[in-house]
């Protein structure tokens, strides 16, 4: 009599003269294992996400390793300096970037096989960033003496404006428009490690904040220049033509106005508790902000950039595809910032005492406010992000100038009247009242056929 053992528990089994085996678990796991590699390391999008999440890592998330250092040897007073500066510089290196990770990458990105418009572009805007850093310069130079907290700092100045000239400069519009992230990636993430593990070395005292500013700048111009390299190396640099120098200007104004309304709101609240409150409260309100926005840069904004230039070439190739690449990426994007919503909400206290320190408590209250705004936030930036890839610049221009104004305007007031909590409540109130105008356009073609969404756009273009 034959011994059948337990079946549920064997192997393998007998039927006639065949033997079936069955797989181990243990092995099925490693074969879904090795399938979900594979299937990355042929998802040249997936790819090119991993790259801008450890380059949003190294610009954002990289300094706030530094951060509970820094808050308690600079202490709030010079850290709030550090932090305007760090601000205002960031302003500076917008009008440098011109816009061009926007407009640049998209036209990259619809032209990327095509070697000659690959030098053109390279070409033209590397001279019109030239043109544009000595502009920077000039602008820097002209304000300094009006700005209290810049004109008594020499050393802090100077730190800000080679950081907002190279930050400014950074080439990785060029590389997400070709879909190849890794190599630059690498590089910004390694020249900012070594900046920020300087900073230990280097930064003991209040009057030491400047050189956390020279650091920062260091590795940002070391990874701008390294990456035109590597630009140039497979797409010759030509020589500065000034009519195409303007005609890059005009042409790229639109995604210039909306990054730079996009930068203005995104801190604009930062700037104004600078210029209107002391430098010890600028340090509270900017740990609440950046304790609540950093989950958004450092993991929201990397989907955004790698998705940006795919969407563009979809909307241009495969007009059923485009619409689902969004809708996945919106429900990503609001999920995260829900989640940190929740962890802001509950742990507030406990995530300020740890990461800035017993003298940041204040801090606490402030970001739970803030982060009531970040699920609709995240949800508005990716409505945007649909729209400008369908070159709908003016529309999502004047809602950011709506929302910019509005900000200024209830901030400023805000501010003298109620002090920091008052400024993060103007916060949340204009975020509602941006979605609400992005979201109510977003849903108008979404009841026809994707045509018409091409015609409702057309009609912003």
């Amino acid at each position: 009599m034959p011994h059948h053992g337990n079946e549920a528990g064997s192997n393998f089994h007998a039927s006639g003269d065949t033997l079936n085996v069955r797989a181990p678990a243990p092995k099925l796991e490693a074969a879904r294992r090795q399938s979900l590699v594979r299937r990355f390391r042929s998802s040249l999008l997936l790819q090119n996400v991993a790259a801008l999440y450890w380059i949003q890592l190294a610009t954002y998330a990289l300094p706030i390793v530094t951060i509970p250092y820094l808050t308690r040897v600079l202490g709030r007073t010079a850290w709030g300096l550090l932090v305007f500066a760090q601000v205002f510089g960031f302003y500076l290196a917008f009008l440098v970037e011109y816009g061009f990770g926007l407009s640049g990458t998209r036209e990259l990105a619809r032209r990327r096989d095509d070697p000659s418009a690959r030098t053109e572009l390279l070409t033209d805007v590397t001279w019109t960033r030239v043109l544009l850093s000595l502009v920077v310069l000039v602008i820097a130079l002209a304000t300094r003496r009006y700005v209290d907290k810049l004109s008594s700092n020499a050393d802090l100045f100077w730190a800000m404006t080679i950081f907002a000239i190279a930050q400014g400069n950074s080439m990785s519009w060029f590389f997400q428009g070709v879909e190849r992230m890794k190599l630059i990636a690498a590089i910004e993430v390694g020249t900012r490690v070594v900046a920020n593990v300087t900073i230990f070395w280097v930064v003991h005292r209040p009057s030491d904040a400047w050189a956390v500013l020279a650091l920062q700048a260091g590795g940002a111009a070391a990874g701008s220049l390294i990456g035109f390299l590597l630009a140039a190396k497979g797409t010759p640099l030509g020589r500065p033509r000034p009519a195409r120098i303007k005609r890059m200007l005009v042409c790229g104004s639109g995604a210039f106005v909306q990054r730079g309304l996009t930068s203005l709101q995104a801190s604009q609240t930062i700037l104004i508790v600078g210029l209107l409150l002391p430098a010890a409260t600028v340090g509270i309100y900017e740990a609440a902000d950046s304790l609540t926005k950093t989950v958004v840069l450092c993991f929201i904004t990397p989907v955004m950039q790698a998705v940006y230039p795919r969407l563009s070439y979809l909307l241009a190739h495969d007009e059923t595809g485009a619409p689902k690449l969004a809708k996945r990426t919106v429900l990503v994007g609001v999920a995260i910032a829900a989640a940190w919503t929740f962890i802001t909400l509950t742990a507030a206290d406990v995530l300020t005492r740890i990461v800035f320190g017993s003298g940041f408590v204040a801090a606490a209250g402030l970001a739970r406010v803030l982060s009531l705004s970040l699920p609709l936030g995240a949800a508005s930036a990716l409505a945007m992000m649909w729209f400008l890839a369908s070159r709908a610049e003016r529309f999502v221009n004047n809602v950011l100038t709506f929302s910019s104004l509005a900000m200024a305007v209830l901030a400023i007031g805000a501010a003298r009247l109620g002090g920091p909590a008052a400024v993060a409540w103007s916060v949340v109130l204009v975020q509602v009242a941006t979605g609400g105008l992005l979201w109510a356009r977003v849903r108008q073609p979404a009841r026809s056929d994707i045509k018409s969404l091409d015609v409702h756009l057309g009609k912003h273009r």
